[in-house]
Protein backbone atom coordinates (compact mmCIF):
# COMPACT_ATOMS: atom_id res chain seq x y z
CA UNK A 1 0.00 0.00 0.00
CA UNK A 2 1.17 3.24 -0.69
CA UNK A 3 2.55 4.95 2.19
CA UNK A 4 0.16 8.09 1.76
CA UNK A 5 -3.10 5.66 2.27
CA UNK A 6 -1.32 4.04 5.26
CA UNK A 7 -1.13 7.16 6.43
CA UNK A 8 -5.00 7.52 6.63
CA UNK A 9 -5.98 3.75 7.29
CA UNK A 10 -6.72 4.02 10.79
CA UNK A 11 -8.11 0.82 13.62
CA UNK A 12 -11.14 3.31 14.32
CA UNK A 13 -12.15 2.80 10.65
CA UNK A 14 -11.31 -0.89 10.49
CA UNK A 15 -13.67 -1.50 13.39
CA UNK A 16 -16.49 0.72 12.77
CA UNK A 17 -16.24 -1.05 8.83
CA UNK A 18 -16.58 -4.27 10.81
CA UNK A 19 -19.18 -3.47 13.20
CA UNK A 20 -21.76 -1.98 10.36
CA UNK A 21 -21.00 -5.26 8.57
CA UNK A 22 -22.20 -7.30 11.74
CA UNK A 23 -18.42 -8.68 12.21
CA UNK A 24 -16.94 -9.21 15.29
CA UNK A 25 -13.83 -6.72 15.12
CA UNK A 26 -11.50 -8.95 17.68
CA UNK A 27 -12.09 -12.17 14.54
CA UNK A 28 -10.40 -9.54 12.39
CA UNK A 29 -6.94 -10.72 10.97
CA UNK A 30 -5.65 -8.92 7.55
CA UNK A 31 -4.45 -11.07 5.15
CA UNK A 32 -3.80 -8.57 1.87
CA UNK A 33 -2.67 -4.60 1.96
CA UNK A 34 -1.45 -4.33 -1.43
CA UNK A 35 -4.22 -2.33 -3.39
CA UNK A 36 -7.00 -2.88 -1.17
CA UNK A 37 -7.30 -3.90 2.92
CA UNK A 38 -8.50 -7.74 3.00
CA UNK A 39 -9.26 -9.33 6.60
CA UNK A 40 -10.79 -11.94 6.67
CA UNK A 41 -13.43 -12.16 9.99
CA UNK A 42 -16.69 -13.84 11.81
CA UNK A 43 -19.81 -12.91 10.95
CA UNK A 44 -22.77 -14.53 13.03
CA UNK A 45 -20.14 -17.63 12.98
CA UNK A 46 -19.23 -17.48 8.97
CA UNK A 47 -15.74 -17.00 8.05
CA UNK A 48 -16.49 -13.15 6.10
CA UNK A 49 -14.06 -10.64 3.85
CA UNK A 50 -13.76 -7.30 4.88
CA UNK A 51 -12.09 -5.38 2.13
CA UNK A 52 -11.44 -1.34 2.38
CA UNK A 53 -10.51 0.24 -0.92
CA UNK A 54 -9.59 3.87 -0.65
CA UNK A 55 -11.30 6.20 -2.59
CA UNK A 56 -7.46 7.62 -4.36
CA UNK A 57 -8.04 3.51 -6.01
CA UNK A 58 -11.68 3.41 -6.84
CA UNK A 59 -14.78 5.21 -7.14
CA UNK A 60 -17.91 4.83 -5.12
CA UNK A 61 -19.47 3.89 -8.86
CA UNK A 62 -16.56 1.45 -9.99
CA UNK A 63 -17.42 -0.47 -6.59
CA UNK A 64 -20.82 -0.23 -7.46
CA UNK A 65 -20.17 -2.05 -10.79
CA UNK A 66 -18.20 -4.36 -9.95
CA UNK A 67 -20.62 -6.01 -7.14
CA UNK A 68 -23.52 -6.05 -10.00
CA UNK A 69 -21.23 -7.63 -12.26
CA UNK A 70 -20.09 -9.94 -9.75
CA UNK A 71 -23.88 -11.01 -8.67
CA UNK A 72 -24.71 -11.70 -11.89
CA UNK A 73 -22.07 -14.31 -12.41
CA UNK A 74 -23.05 -15.44 -9.27
CA UNK A 75 -27.19 -16.07 -10.73
CA UNK A 76 -25.67 -17.41 -13.49
CA UNK A 77 -23.64 -20.30 -12.12
CA UNK A 78 -20.26 -18.78 -11.17
CA UNK A 79 -18.15 -19.83 -8.07
CA UNK A 80 -18.33 -16.72 -7.12
CA UNK A 81 -18.74 -14.91 -3.38
CA UNK A 82 -22.32 -14.30 -1.95
CA UNK A 83 -21.73 -10.27 -1.07
CA UNK A 84 -23.27 -8.79 2.34
CA UNK A 85 -25.29 -6.10 3.07
CA UNK A 86 -24.35 -3.72 6.21
CA UNK A 87 -26.79 -2.87 9.10
CA UNK A 88 -28.09 0.05 6.52
CA UNK A 89 -28.98 -2.61 4.11
CA UNK A 90 -26.25 -1.60 1.58
CA UNK A 91 -23.31 -3.35 0.22
CA UNK A 92 -20.43 -0.32 0.03
CA UNK A 93 -20.23 1.96 3.15
CA UNK A 94 -17.81 5.00 3.23
CA UNK A 95 -15.84 6.24 6.12
CA UNK A 96 -13.70 9.33 6.04
CA UNK A 97 -10.47 9.74 6.53
CA UNK A 98 -9.02 12.80 8.77
CA UNK A 99 -8.02 13.89 5.39
CA UNK A 100 -11.99 14.03 4.00
CA UNK A 101 -10.70 11.22 1.81
CA UNK A 102 -13.09 7.97 1.88
CA UNK A 103 -12.25 4.46 2.97
CA UNK A 104 -15.11 1.80 1.11
CA UNK A 105 -16.26 -0.90 2.91
CA UNK A 106 -17.50 -4.17 1.48
CA UNK A 107 -18.36 -7.59 3.20
CA UNK A 108 -18.34 -10.94 1.53
CA UNK A 109 -18.78 -14.90 1.52
CA UNK A 110 -15.41 -16.06 2.23
CA UNK A 111 -14.29 -18.88 -0.77
CA UNK A 112 -13.86 -22.81 0.30
CA UNK A 113 -10.28 -23.63 -0.45
CA UNK A 114 -7.07 -21.97 0.07
CA UNK A 115 -4.91 -20.50 -2.18
CA UNK A 116 -2.02 -22.28 -4.19
CA UNK A 117 1.35 -21.96 -5.37
CA UNK A 118 3.92 -22.62 -8.32
CA UNK A 119 3.66 -26.62 -6.80
CA UNK A 120 0.25 -26.81 -6.85
CA UNK A 121 -0.05 -26.16 -10.73
CA UNK A 122 3.12 -27.52 -12.19
CA UNK A 123 1.86 -30.78 -13.04
CA UNK A 124 -1.88 -30.36 -11.99
CA UNK A 125 -3.11 -30.73 -15.38
CA UNK A 126 -6.30 -31.16 -14.31
CA UNK A 127 -6.47 -27.80 -12.09
CA UNK A 128 -4.86 -26.14 -15.44
CA UNK A 129 -8.11 -27.75 -17.54
CA UNK A 130 -10.66 -26.60 -14.67
CA UNK A 131 -9.06 -23.18 -14.44
CA UNK A 132 -10.11 -22.74 -18.58
CA UNK A 133 -13.31 -24.40 -18.08
CA UNK A 134 -13.80 -21.52 -15.68
CA UNK A 135 -12.44 -18.53 -17.64
CA UNK A 136 -14.33 -19.86 -20.69
CA UNK A 137 -17.68 -20.02 -18.47
CA UNK A 138 -17.24 -16.76 -17.01
CA UNK A 139 -16.90 -15.71 -20.97
CA UNK A 140 -19.73 -17.44 -22.22
CA UNK A 141 -21.80 -15.54 -19.57
CA UNK A 142 -20.25 -12.13 -19.42
CA UNK A 143 -21.43 -11.86 -23.07
CA UNK A 144 -25.07 -11.43 -22.04
CA UNK A 145 -24.52 -8.56 -19.03
CA UNK A 146 -25.92 -5.36 -19.13
CA UNK A 147 -25.22 -2.21 -17.16
CA UNK A 148 -28.39 -1.30 -14.87
CA UNK A 149 -30.21 1.47 -16.65
CA UNK A 150 -29.52 4.63 -14.85
CA UNK A 151 -25.72 2.82 -13.25
CA UNK A 152 -22.30 3.38 -14.12
CA UNK A 153 -20.44 0.85 -15.81
CA UNK A 154 -16.69 -0.42 -15.29
CA UNK A 155 -13.67 1.17 -16.85
CA UNK A 156 -12.41 0.13 -20.21
CA UNK A 157 -8.63 -1.09 -20.13
CA UNK A 158 -7.58 1.82 -21.60
CA UNK A 159 -8.89 3.86 -18.64
CA UNK A 160 -6.12 2.59 -16.80
CA UNK A 161 -3.89 5.16 -14.77
CA UNK A 162 -1.02 1.82 -14.54
CA UNK A 163 -0.78 2.46 -18.91
CA UNK A 164 0.63 6.06 -17.32
CA UNK A 165 3.89 4.75 -16.23
CA UNK A 166 5.37 8.22 -16.59
CA UNK A 167 3.15 9.36 -13.66
CA UNK A 168 4.84 7.32 -11.82
CA UNK A 169 8.48 7.04 -12.94
CA UNK A 170 8.87 10.52 -14.68
CA UNK A 171 12.58 9.89 -15.93
CA UNK A 172 11.58 6.64 -17.73
CA UNK A 173 13.84 5.70 -20.51
CA UNK A 174 11.77 7.14 -23.87
CA UNK A 175 12.31 3.70 -25.69
CA UNK A 176 10.40 2.19 -22.77
CA UNK A 177 7.30 5.08 -23.57
CA UNK A 178 7.84 4.25 -26.94
CA UNK A 179 7.23 0.45 -26.78
CA UNK A 180 3.90 1.38 -24.41
CA UNK A 181 2.49 3.12 -27.40
CA UNK A 182 3.36 0.67 -29.65
CA UNK A 183 1.55 -2.36 -27.74
CA UNK A 184 -0.98 0.01 -26.67
CA UNK A 185 -1.69 1.25 -30.78
CA UNK A 186 -1.66 -2.27 -32.03
CA UNK A 187 -4.02 -3.53 -29.52
CA UNK A 188 -6.73 -0.71 -29.98
CA UNK A 189 -6.64 -2.01 -33.64
CA UNK A 190 -8.04 -5.78 -32.40
CA UNK A 191 -11.58 -5.98 -33.60
CA UNK A 192 -14.15 -5.49 -30.84
CA UNK A 193 -16.82 -8.11 -31.20
CA UNK A 194 -18.99 -9.69 -28.25
CA UNK A 195 -17.15 -13.20 -28.85
CA UNK A 196 -13.75 -10.95 -28.25
CA UNK A 197 -14.32 -8.22 -26.38
CA UNK A 198 -16.24 -7.69 -22.57
CA UNK A 199 -16.60 -7.23 -19.27
CA UNK A 200 -13.29 -9.42 -17.91
CA UNK A 201 -11.92 -10.53 -14.31
CA UNK A 202 -8.57 -9.19 -15.92
CA UNK A 203 -6.20 -10.62 -13.20
CA UNK A 204 -7.34 -14.28 -13.01
CA UNK A 205 -3.93 -15.41 -11.90
CA UNK A 206 -3.81 -18.02 -9.29
CA UNK A 207 -4.02 -16.05 -6.56
CA UNK A 208 -6.88 -14.99 -6.61
CA UNK A 209 -9.05 -18.23 -6.75
CA UNK A 210 -9.19 -21.28 -4.48
CA UNK A 211 -9.42 -24.80 -5.81
CA UNK A 212 -11.86 -27.18 -3.98
CA UNK A 213 -12.96 -30.80 -5.05
CA UNK A 214 -12.15 -29.68 -8.82
CA UNK A 215 -13.73 -26.15 -9.22
CA UNK A 216 -12.16 -23.05 -8.86
CA UNK A 217 -14.02 -20.15 -6.90
CA UNK A 218 -13.41 -16.92 -7.63
CA UNK A 219 -12.86 -13.55 -5.94
CA UNK A 220 -10.77 -10.51 -6.15
CA UNK A 221 -12.71 -8.68 -9.14
CA UNK A 222 -11.03 -5.65 -8.23
CA UNK A 223 -9.58 -5.21 -11.75
CA UNK A 224 -12.71 -5.67 -13.40
CA UNK A 225 -12.72 -3.80 -16.90
CA UNK A 226 -14.14 -3.79 -20.79
CA UNK A 227 -11.32 -5.60 -22.06
CA UNK A 228 -10.57 -8.81 -24.53
CA UNK A 229 -10.96 -12.13 -23.77
CA UNK A 230 -7.47 -13.01 -24.29
CA UNK A 231 -6.29 -10.67 -21.62
CA UNK A 232 -8.05 -13.29 -19.54
CA UNK A 233 -6.17 -15.85 -20.80
CA UNK A 234 -2.57 -14.13 -20.83
CA UNK A 235 -2.94 -13.92 -17.34
CA UNK A 236 -2.95 -17.09 -16.23
CA UNK A 237 -0.03 -17.74 -19.01
CA UNK A 238 2.15 -14.33 -17.44
CA UNK A 239 1.95 -15.36 -13.71
CA UNK A 240 2.40 -19.49 -13.92
CA UNK A 241 5.29 -18.75 -16.08
CA UNK A 242 6.72 -15.85 -13.64
CA UNK A 243 5.93 -18.15 -10.83
CA UNK A 244 8.26 -20.75 -12.38
CA UNK A 245 10.84 -18.14 -13.05
CA UNK A 246 10.84 -17.02 -9.06
CA UNK A 247 11.20 -20.69 -8.23
CA UNK A 248 13.97 -21.52 -10.68
CA UNK A 249 12.72 -24.05 -12.69
CA UNK A 250 13.48 -23.22 -16.06
CA UNK A 251 16.49 -23.77 -16.92
CA UNK A 252 16.57 -22.22 -20.78
CA UNK A 253 14.04 -20.98 -22.88
CA UNK A 254 12.85 -23.76 -24.88
CA UNK A 255 11.96 -25.34 -21.56
CA UNK A 256 10.02 -22.54 -20.56
CA UNK A 257 8.40 -22.30 -23.53
CA UNK A 258 7.51 -26.05 -23.77
CA UNK A 259 5.25 -25.99 -20.23
CA UNK A 260 3.72 -22.91 -21.87
CA UNK A 261 2.86 -24.93 -24.79
CA UNK A 262 1.65 -27.49 -22.52
CA UNK A 263 -0.27 -25.16 -20.09
CA UNK A 264 -2.26 -23.34 -22.85
CA UNK A 265 -3.31 -27.08 -24.39
CA UNK A 266 -4.12 -28.12 -20.81
CA UNK A 267 -6.42 -24.76 -20.19
CA UNK A 268 -7.83 -24.33 -23.93
CA UNK A 269 -9.16 -28.00 -23.11
CA UNK A 270 -11.41 -26.64 -20.35
CA UNK A 271 -11.86 -23.05 -22.39
CA UNK A 272 -13.26 -25.15 -25.52
CA UNK A 273 -16.35 -26.95 -22.87
CA UNK A 274 -17.89 -23.81 -22.37
CA UNK A 275 -16.63 -21.39 -25.23
CA UNK A 276 -15.67 -20.49 -28.65
CA UNK A 277 -12.03 -19.41 -28.62
CA UNK A 278 -11.90 -19.29 -32.99
CA UNK A 279 -11.52 -15.30 -32.18
CA UNK A 280 -9.07 -16.11 -29.72
CA UNK A 281 -5.63 -16.47 -31.01
CA UNK A 282 -2.29 -16.92 -29.32
CA UNK A 283 -0.70 -13.92 -31.44
CA UNK A 284 -3.30 -11.37 -29.53
CA UNK A 285 -2.58 -13.04 -26.27
CA UNK A 286 1.14 -12.39 -26.72
CA UNK A 287 0.14 -8.88 -26.72
CA UNK A 288 -1.47 -8.91 -23.37
CA UNK A 289 1.91 -10.63 -22.46
CA UNK A 290 3.35 -7.36 -22.92
CA UNK A 291 0.70 -5.11 -21.95
CA UNK A 292 0.97 -7.35 -18.40
CA UNK A 293 4.60 -5.86 -18.29
CA UNK A 294 3.80 -2.32 -18.85
CA UNK A 295 1.15 -2.28 -16.08
CA UNK A 296 3.46 -4.28 -13.64
CA UNK A 297 6.19 -1.95 -14.07
CA UNK A 298 3.87 1.05 -13.35
CA UNK A 299 2.62 -0.92 -9.77
CA UNK A 300 6.42 -1.97 -9.25
CA UNK A 301 7.05 2.26 -9.35
CA UNK A 302 3.67 2.84 -7.31
CA UNK A 303 4.27 0.51 -4.80
CA UNK A 304 7.98 -0.15 -3.78
CA UNK A 305 10.27 1.76 -1.91
CA UNK A 306 12.95 2.22 -4.96
CA UNK A 307 15.48 3.00 -2.13
CA UNK A 308 15.02 0.41 -0.28
CA UNK A 309 14.23 -2.80 -2.16
CA UNK A 310 14.83 -6.23 -0.81
CA UNK A 311 17.09 -8.68 -3.48
CA UNK A 312 13.91 -10.59 -4.42
CA UNK A 313 12.06 -7.56 -5.05
CA UNK A 314 14.75 -5.83 -6.92
CA UNK A 315 14.95 -9.09 -8.71
CA UNK A 316 11.70 -9.17 -9.90
CA UNK A 317 11.78 -5.39 -10.82
CA UNK A 318 14.66 -5.82 -13.14
CA UNK A 319 13.30 -8.74 -15.05
CA UNK A 320 10.65 -7.04 -16.46
CA UNK A 321 12.38 -3.31 -16.52
CA UNK A 322 14.74 -5.58 -18.97
CA UNK A 323 11.84 -7.34 -20.75
CA UNK A 324 10.66 -4.03 -21.84
CA UNK A 325 13.82 -1.94 -22.91
CA UNK A 326 14.47 -5.18 -24.88
CA UNK A 327 10.89 -5.37 -25.89
CA UNK A 328 10.67 -9.21 -25.21
CA UNK A 329 8.08 -11.34 -24.30
CA UNK A 330 8.23 -13.70 -21.20
CA UNK A 331 7.48 -16.06 -22.93
CA UNK A 332 7.13 -16.79 -26.86
CA UNK A 333 3.62 -18.56 -27.50
CA UNK A 334 3.95 -18.98 -31.56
Amino acid sequence: MEKTVEGLFTEEILCLAAEKFNVEPSTLEKIGDFENYIFKGKREDQEVIIRLTHSSHRLFEDIEAEIDWVSFLKNNGLNVYEQFRSQNNDYIEAFTAKDGSDFYACCYEKMPGVRLGWKDIKNNHDLVTAWGRTVGRLHKVTKNYEVPVGKSKRPNWDEEELLEIEKFKPDIPKDIVTYRNEVVHAIRKMPMTKDQFGLIHSDLHFGNFHYYEGQLYLFDFDDCTYHWFANDIAMPVYYTILAGELAGEFENTHQKEKFAAKFLADFFKGYDQENSRESIQEKDIEWFLRLRDIVLLSVLYKKFDLTNLPSQEKKFLDSVYHRLINKELIVKLT
